[in-house]
């Protein structure tokens, strides 16, 4: 049961790492664009955006490697 609750939560883990980036890297490019066109605003939202997407990635790597030790 221990296998396969851990196994479970690695492929969770793994979802959530895709779907983080896949959102990330889609607002990223977006606000790259704005920021092209000159929009001042936007600097703070890449910023935003890049150091959030940052920080949800080692979120995720340190629950993975505290809870399930992969």
């Amino acid at each position: 049961a221990n296998t396969t609750m851990a196994s479970a939560a690695g492929v969770i883990i793994n979802f959530a790492s895709i779907l983080i980036g896949l959102v990330g890297i889609v607002m990223l490019i977006w606000n790259f664009i704005k920021r092209s066109k000159g929009d001042q605003s936007s600097n703070d939202a890449l910023a935003s955006w890049g150091f959030g997407l940052l920080f949800a990635a080692l979120g995720l790597q340190v629950v993975r490697f505290i809870f399930f030790g992969i």
